[in-house]
């Protein structure tokens, strides 16, 4: 009788993982804290995994993650936000703006660069300039 009984706690210890670890689907938007305007493509990922995706322009995503895995919201010029999921099937991120970040970062032709690894020549072009020039 003994064995039975820690048989069955034993199963229903293993089948109370399976049920918490499974995968749901999660929406949401993730917007400017202060303004409130939406951010388009901050890279979200899922925790510990190869698992992510990006929101879009309107700044909304959607995702699939287990349901007590962590989040990890990062963009170019914002810090980095981890939201752990804990069951909610609409999880909303406001994200602050990180200054430093944008003087690390060079865009070139081809995709980004950081500032210590870039090697060629490059310049600063001022505003004016651009917008004298025609399209």
């Amino acid at each position: 009788m003994k064995k039975i009984s820690l048989l069955i706690t034993g199963l229903l210890f293993v089948c109370q993982s399976l049920l918490f670890a499974q995968n749901i689907r999660i929406t949401g938007t993730v917007t400017e804290k202060g303004s409130e305007t939406p951010i388009p493509f901050v890279g979200i990922q899922v925790k510990g995994t190869t698992v992510g995706a990006s929101t879009m322009d309107n700044g909304t995503y959607t995702i699939t993650a287990p349901s007590n895995g962590t989040l990890i919201f990062s963009s170019i010029g914002y810090k980095q936000v981890e939201v752990p999921v804990s069951g909610r099937l609409s999880i909303n991120i406001t994200m602050e703006q990180d200054a430093l970040a944008l003087e690390d970062v060079l865009v070139v032709a081809y995709g980004t660069a950081k500032k210590g690894s870039f090697t060629g020549s490059a310049a600063v072009v001022d505003r004016s300039k651009i917008q004298s020039r025609s399209v």
